[in-house]
């Protein structure tokens, strides 16, 4: 029976079957009734549609309700906005989505030299038992010289320029102070100012002498100056110039955005049996068990970089102290060495104040001779200055490509999917860029450059921006017929009011061979822009609709350049508890 005859249950008189031959057909009976099941039919799926409009009209009515209920909560949640910061620190994140704008940025290290050319070296430098501190130039010298001879110990430098005039004193202490370059010395006197020539171009060492079995106790302060008899001041750099240029570091090819919980250590040692002890790594869980009996145990469980900021560590062994068992934590210093700092057990904890970006490892340390049965380390690391409740290291990574090195303002349009860029970049290597001027108390170096004015911002690894204030030094701009010109000052770098254009020009290029290249960026009237790859407008979509950990986020690039600004939902009592506390601290 064909379908629709079936679904309608309709009557059909069939001359193919006998049965149906034989009988008599009333068409007026057949007509009729089925007319009848089609408009009960009919009116069976009339019905139906009107209670599937029903249906749709109440999810649709539901769907408006929640809308204004979810309208009704966003207005009623605390909305919150971090500066933008290279690395942000938020304690008080709810688990609703949030938004992490990312932008391009540079730096440069910058200082203000002054005219004392003596740039000691500040800090404690310890050789052959004398030791030397420095402190805002200013030096003391202590201890016996266990060395038979007379010892050198370095505590600075001078950049001199061959053939220049100086002016040289040792303004307060005793002692034996001597500047030295390819074996020739030239030693401060001791009293009053003498003067020399330099015999060469470059840095010299500054150097303090002790004889054999000296037991010096002295405070000192030197000088070097161009012009006689000059009041003392701290010797200090002028960075960037000739003498101490300055990497521009920028945003290059990625930024590694990282998304942390509060404890930002993460074990990364394995599974090991090492002298007596098997350590056992949970990292599922975030702590690490140790069994045996030591016979010298100490073993790096992890290293961590910390970004500028207060921190405090904790999770040393519940059952340690100093003879027992503890986590030893290390620094690295500026030789890249790592020192040992303190060391934590049971409730102890450490807490630091870094100024710059840090790296530390933790070790277990188990003294010889002692046994320990499934003791469990939890460290944990927090951007705190109150060590709180272990929790275990998480973290989430976005790889964010980048087309072009980004600088401050550059940025990401996500709505118009562009990689937008503001400056330009040039790099050079021949003075015969150059377009070279003598003027009467300088020489101008000046070439032509693309869309940029006297309103551009402007940095240089080897000159300054030149301000209005300093018309008589050494500095560079951007003029406003988009011409990038440096002006050296007859008696700085080398160049003389006796030198000719030429011999300037081969001075020049003597200074950009010993630095490799001159390079330079400024800020463009227009700006560019590159269509964003498919790769970045995913992990852009990605930072847009973040999900951040409920409570304290960490969040940094590995680069440690870029600028972050994130809205997000706060957690409401968590908002508030947290206003209550810094309250309290403050009352």
């Amino acid at each position: 029976m064909p379908l629709l005859t079936s679904f309608l249950k309709l009557f059909k008189w069939d001359t193919t079957n006998e049965t149906d031959l034989e009988s008599e057909f009333n068409i007026d009976k057949s007509m009729n009734e089925n007319w009848d099941k089609l408009d009960a039919k009919a009116q069976e799926q009339e019905n139906k549609i009107k209670d599937i409009n029903a249906s749709v009209l109440d999810i649709q009515t539901k769907n408006t309700q929640q809308d204004e209920l979810i309208q009704k909560l966003q207005n009623n949640t605390i909305q919150e906005s971090t500066e933008e910061e290279t690395n942000l620190h938020v304690k008080d994140a709810s688990d609703l989505l949030a938004k992490l704008n990312i932008r391009g940025n540079h730096y440069q290290e910058q200082q203000e030299g002054t005219s004392n050319l003596a740039i000691l070296q500040e800090g404690t430098i310890e050789q052959d038992g004398i030791t030397v501190k420095i402190e805002n130039g200013v030096g003391t010298v202590s201890g016996t010289n266990t060395s038979s001879a007379t010892i050198y110990i370095e505590i600075g430098t001078a950049y001199l320029y061959k053939d220049k005039k100086y002016y040289i004193k040792k303004v307060t202490g005793g002692g034996g102070y001597s500047l030295y370059k390819n074996g020739k010395t030239i030693w401060f006197p001791d009293s009053g100012e003498s003067s020399f020539s330099a015999s060469e171009t470059g840095e010299y060492s500054i150097r303090y002498s002790a004889g054999a079995n000296a037991k010096p106790i002295t405070t000192f302060k030197l000088s070097i100056y161009e012009i006689s008899e000059q009041e003392w001041v701290q010797g200090k750099k002028s960075i960037p110039s000739v003498e101490y240029p300055s990497e521009i570091s920028t945003v290059k090819s990625e930024m590694n955005v990282v998304v942390s919980n509060k404890n930002l250590y993460k074990i990364t040692a394995s599974d090991n049996n090492y002298n007596g002890i098997k350590l056992t790594v949970n990292q599922e869980e975030g702590y690490a068990t140790a069994t045996g009996t030591s016979t010298g145990y100490s073993h790096p469980i992890g290293t961590v970089i910390l970004k500028a900021g207060d921190y405090v560590f904790s999770g040393g062994p519940a059952n340690g102290d100093w003879n027992k068992q503890r986590l030893s934590i290390y620094v690295k210093n500026s030789e890249g060495v790592f020192e040992s700092v303190t060391t934590i057990y049971k409730d102890t904890t450490y807490s630091v104040h870094l100024d710059k970006e840090t790296e530390y490892r933790l070790n277990y340390v188990i003294p010889s001779g002692t046994t320990v049965n499934d003791e469990k380390i939890y460290p944990q690391v927090e951007r705190d200055t109150v060590a709180t409740e272990f929790v275990k290291h998480e973290e989430k990574i976005y790889n964010l490509a980048v087309q072009q090195e980004m600088l401050k303002n550059d940025y990401f349009d996500v709505k118009n999917n562009k990689e937008v860029h503001g400056w330009k970049k040039y790099t050079v290597t021949s003075v015969d860029s150059f377009k070279v001027t003598k003027k009467e108390t300088r020489f101008e170096f000046e070439m032509s450059v693309a869309n940029g004015n006297h309103l551009s911002n402007l940095v240089c690894n080897m000159f300054k921006k030149w301000r209005t204030s300093d018309y008589s030094k050494t500095a560079c701009y951007i003029a406003w017929n988009s011409k990038f010109i440096i002006l050296l000052q007859f008696g700085d770098c080398g160049f003389t009011e006796s030198m000719t254009v030429e011999e300037a020009k081969t001075r020049f290029q003597e200074i950009i061979n010993e630095n490799t290249s001159l390079i330079f960026y400024y800020s463009m009237t227009t700006t560019e822009e590159l269509d964003l790859t498919e790769e970045q407008k995913q992990v852009l979509n990605e930072l847009n609709n973040i999900e951040l950990f409920k409570g304290v986020n960490n969040i940094y690039t590995e680069q440690d350049l870029s600028l972050l600004q994130l809205n997000y939902t706060a957690d409401t009592k968590m908002y508030i508890d947290n206003k209550i506390s810094s309250q309290k601290k403050e009352g």
